[in-house]
């Protein structure tokens, strides 16, 4: 997912409608984990990078998540 966001940015790019020297990243939750994700891969594209309660640790979400009660439907 973060590759099609970068894809894009570069398309946008492209069309010399936007100015390279101020292109932002911004995400929410899962959506910061994957502005992370695109600052880290291609750090040449993005001049700022906004994180808002973002996952850094998804070994601790996974054992969270197990440890989590699930319902499950009577089948």
């Amino acid at each position: 997912m973060p590759e099609d966001v970068t894809a894009a940015t570069r398309t946008v790019l492209r069309t010399d409608l936007i100015d390279k020297e101020r292109v932002t990243i911004m995400g929410e939750t899962f959506g910061a984990s994957l502005t992370l994700t695109g600052a880290v891969h291609s750090p040449d594209l993005y001049k700022w990078v906004v994180g808002v309660g973002g996952i850094d640790d998804w070994a601790e979400v996974m054992k969270d998540a197990k440890d989590t009660p699930r319902i499950t439907p009577d089948r």
